[in-house]
């Protein structure tokens, strides 16, 4: 199993039960105001999808939005929406706004509601909410900027997945990754940012819960606006990882920025294979639970585990 992350870079899974799930977040243009608009909807193999619904809204932006199902039994309704605006007196010219969005689900039996609504002004925002093999993860929800997929992948009882994401002026880079876990109960990742002057954004957000029984509830707000702020908790087969909790606040100043200077710093955090005790970070504090506590950037090739660095000693 392999994971890339990036804030402007594909996400990809290479499971067994997953043949290929690639995420990919779009680049800002620098034109002038078109509209561009490009939707897929596309449903593979579903037994019972009943209702897969997609409406675009764009305005002076360059939107791109996909809702694709396949080999699912029973998803029943799949909406996603997506409004893209932008001022008429606080823009530049050259502040071009890009929107896509992605809805996967994938040989999920009974993920039975994902919805997504992204509302985007002057962003260039990536966000990503990936559920692979996930048997009762009942509620995930993203509530950042732009560019957003949802991908859901082999989830038994996935029942609702919903992303709300609204962004102006901002860059953002916030990754909740939860793979194998089995009663991760709550995993919450918030993102506060204060507003400066005109600048190209770039946010992107990707919660991802792979293989996971019992993760009830996933839960990702962010208000950014125009602002660098790169946050990733990433945990990895961990059975009874609890509550994971992340805070960040950025304030910038609102005459520092250039017109024409976009801004991504990213920053990982990453778990992996902790069976006992999980890592939470909240305002750069360290939690500990059942008595051990550990950070891993890990990297996994060919069902090999080659742990890289140990974060809790830094």
């Amino acid at each position: 199993m392999s994971l890339s992350l990036g804030s402007s870079h594909p996400l990809t899974a290479d499971l067994r039960s997953a043949s290929s799930i690639t995420s990919k977040p779009t680049t800002s243009p620098t034109t002038t105001s078109q509209a561009s608009t490009s939707q897929s909807v596309i449903t593979t193999n579903s037994r019972s999808a009943s209702s897969i619904t997609s409406q675009p809204t764009t305005s002076q932006a360059s939107t791109s939005q996909s809702v694709i199902t396949t080999n699912s039994r029973s998803a029943s309704s799949i909406t996603s929406q997506t409004t893209t605006s932008q001022a008429s007196t606080s823009q530049a010219t050259i502040s071009q706004a890009t929107t896509s969005q992605s809805v996967i689900t994938t040989n999920s039996r009974s993920a039975s509601s994902i919805t997504s609504q992204t509302t985007t002004s002057q962003a260039s925002t990536s966000q990503s909410v990936i559920t692979t093999n996930s048997r009762s993860a009942s509620s995930i929800t993203s509530q950042p900027t732009t560019s957003q997929s949802v991908i859901i992948t082999n989830s038994r009882s996935a029942s609702s997945i919903t992303s709300q994401p609204t962004t102006s002026q901002a860059s953002t880079s916030q990754s909740v990754i939860t793979t194998n876990s089995r009663s991760a109960s709550s995993i919450t990742s918030q993102t506060t940012t204060s507003q400066a002057t005109i600048s190209q954004a770039t946010t992107s957000l990707a919660v991802i819960t792979t293989n996971s029984r019992s993760a009830s509830s996933i839960t990702s707000p962010t208000n950014t606006s125009q602002a660098s702020t790169s946050q990733s908790v990433i945990t990895t087969n961990s059975r009874s990882a609890s509550s994971i909790t992340s805070q960040t606040t950025t304030s910038q100043a609102s005459t520092s920025q250039p017109t024409t200077s976009p801004t991504t710093t990213s920053q990982s955090v990453i778990t992996t294979n902790s069976r006992p005790g999980i890592m939470g970070f909240g305002n750069g504090e360290e939690d500990e639970q059942n008595g051990e506590m550990g950070t891993f950037m890990t990297i996994v090739l060919n069902e090999k585990l080659v742990s890289i660095t140990d974060a809790s000693q830094e």
